[in-house]
């Protein structure tokens, strides 16, 4: 599912594409145009879905995932309580082969323990079959054992055992599934900002090839005309503060009609121009992955829902740390 500010800028590029369609052969814009702009809305629209589908595969993951600790936490309690009619109630060297602890009789809970444990009870038991049972719903035997382990380790790293990548029964874990989760929202984030810099390139060219304020092609287009003076002024009392880990905050004062803030930051010996770090709904943003040791000149941008910027506001430098 999209965020408001997703979903709001593809309503806005939307209209932009609309407009340029309607506009054909009266407004030409070389470096924008409808084409280019509705392939960037597809790519954030797929992003969406996939990023959409990789999470619920990987909730249906930990679920899984989950129910396997569950279970496995489940049976060695059950087991620890058979095998204390013949292995006693405390602790020794034969509650340690069987995979408690020559200390303790307390069953693990967390995951990390219950797999070696599993392993070590189902060694025990391979080594002593005569302590194979079944009482109740406890099957308590080196096979069952190995059944939970595996259960348990497909849950968290996959099927090692089933290599075809289209069966669509294969278990792959919660591993592959949060770093596929990870990797659907790496591509969100560029496609995001792809046609975040559309829109703005888009509008630049807009502006100049119409080069009137008040030409009704703006409201084709979704934008407020300039000449309406809609757009938020400009930002005041920026600063940037370095936060060490190559982030750096920005800041700025609120401004009258903005809905959102644009922040860009210009690394000096690397940019010839300002590029986009990010926007957010507050005047109050963390830049991260930015060159530790160098020097950066940010500036923010206040913009109102429909996309109209404000003059840039004034520069504030920092070296990020």
């Amino acid at each position: 599912m999209s965020t408001k500010k997703q979903a709001t800028l593809i309503s806005q590029a939307e209209k932009a594409a609309d407009g340029l369609h309607q506009l054909d052969g009266i407004v030409t814009l070389v470096h924008n145009p409808e084409a280019g702009l509705r392939a960037d809305i597809a790519a954030i629209t797929d992003g969406i879905q996939q990023e959409k589908v990789a999470k619920e595969k990987l909730d249906a993951a930990y679920d899984l995932l989950h129910t396997a600790i569950k279970n496995s936490n489940k049976f060695l309690v059950k087991a620890a309580k058979a095998l204390r009619l013949s292995l006693g109630d405390k602790p020794s060297a034969t509650w340690a082969e069987a995979g408690w602890s020559a200390r303790s009789l307390e069953t693990p809970a967390a995951e990390e323990l219950l797999l070696p444990h599993l392993n070590s009870l189902k060694l025990f038991l391979t080594s002593h079959p005569e302590r194979e049972t079944t009482v109740g719903d406890l099957t308590l035997t080196a096979a069952n054992c190995a059944a939970l382990h595996k259960t348990l380790s497909d849950a968290r790293s996959g099927d090692s055992t089933n290599t075809n990548p289209n069966d669509p029964n294969r278990i792959w874990g919660v591993d592959w599934h949060q770093s596929n989760y990870d990797d659907k929202q790496g591509v969100l984030v560029l496609t995001e900002k792809a046609l975040v810099n559309r829109m703005r390139d888009l509008r630049s060219e807009f502006d100049q090839v119409v080069n009137d304020p008040d030409s009704p092609h703006y409201l084709t287009m979704g934008f407020a005309r300039p000449g309406d003076a809609t757009a938020p002024g400009a930002t005041e009392n920026t600063s940037a503060t370095a936060l060490g880990n190559a982030a750096v905050r920005i800041q700025c004062d609120a401004v009258s009609g903005a809905d959102h803030y644009i922040f860009r930051g210009k690394i000096i010996g690397v940019d010839n121009k300002p590029r986009y770090l990010g926007s957010s709904s507050n005047p109050d943003y963390i830049a991260e992955g930015l060159p530790v040791g160098k020097t950066v000149e940010v500036q923010v941008v206040a913009a109102n829902a429909n996309g109209d910027q404000g003059p840039a506001g004034p520069v504030a430098q920092v070296v990020v740390t």
